[in-house]
């Protein structure tokens, strides 16, 4: 049996604490989120709560 190659898509999902002081859950979410979008917060290798493997040869 000959092999095969074989495109694996890997996503890795990482968690961050953070603390925002807001009037709202909602605005909270919201400039965690401009944060986030802005560069403020590393998530380091460290943060990894999970991995997903995929192929995209189906």
């Amino acid at each position: 049996m000959s092999k095969r190659t074989f495109k694996i898509e890997i996503k890795e999902i990482r968690r961050k604490d953070i603390l925002i002081e807001a009037e709202s859950e909602k605005e909270a979410v919201a400039e965690a989120r401009n944060r986030y979008l802005n560069g403020e917060y590393t998530i380091d290798r460290g943060g990894i709560v999970a991995a997903e493997f995929e192929t995209e040869n189906k």
